[in-house]
């Protein structure tokens, strides 16, 4: 389509980049992962992470996009107390050994939006794609103990106490899908939304809801 602009006409992109355009968001993450299996109840909650994507789109209804998802980082600790031996055994030991897991991820993902007319003053729909994810597990145990020991005729010979720390740290990536739901609201500035994205990740389904800025170039 062409302009006229004070005698002159300007004609209109209509490229490839008149129909792309940025999306960031600032988001709740939930892992909602919990670590039975490690002989202690550690949950991992809730959280803060962000999105940056970049957009085309193809149609009213659909639009194809590439992503950076960062999904924050949350931790949780849970002590536990313990004691065993006794004098008749030459020994006994007590304490109480904190256990805390940290974890972090992000994820690179490309998705297809399925919509109704994003010409529209509101619009909604869902998304599916393909991701590589990383996340990052950071382990650590404190362990405070006080040991007594005896001699043969149960008299005690000495006391030793100490604090003992371990670290882990694991590193894991793969590739999984990932999916959600969006609405949106067009304004003349913009558009605003509200995002729900569910990521496959290392057997675990981190959940992100967040609100949402993009901008059409």
């Amino acid at each position: 389509m062409a302009l006229p602009l004070g005698g002159q006409v300007l004609a209109q992109d209509t490229g490839f980049f008149s129909d792309t355009y940025l999306r960031a968001s600032v988001a709740q993450v939930d892992y909602d992962v919990d670590f039975v299996d490690v002989g202690v109840d550690l949950v991992l909650g809730k959280t803060t992470g962000f999105t940056l994507v970049g957009g085309y789109q193809h149609s009213p209804f659909v639009s194809f996009e590439l992503g950076y998802y960062n999904l924050g980082e949350v931790s949780d600790s849970i002590p536990v107390s313990y004691s065993y031996g006794d004098a008749m055994v030459g020994f006994e030991i007590e304490g109480e050994s904190t256990f805390k897991v940290e974890t972090s991820g992000s994820t690179f993902g490309a998705s297809v939006r399925l919509h109704t007319d994003n010409g529209k003053p509101f619009y909604g729909g869902a998304l599916v794609g393909y991701q590589r994810w990383n996340l990052e597990y950071r382990n650590k145990i404190v362990d405070n103990y006080r040991l007594n020991t005896y001699d043969l005729v149960g008299n005690s010979v000495g006391v030793e106490s100490g604090t003992l720390i371990n670290r882990f740290k694991e590193s894991r990536s793969g590739n999984d899908p990932f999916y959600g739901l969006f609405v949106a609201w067009v304004t003349p500035v913009g558009e605003f939304g509200l995002e729900y994205t569910v990521f496959e990740v290392d057997g675990e389904k981190p959940k992100l809801l967040g609100a949402s800025y993009a901008y059409r170039f």
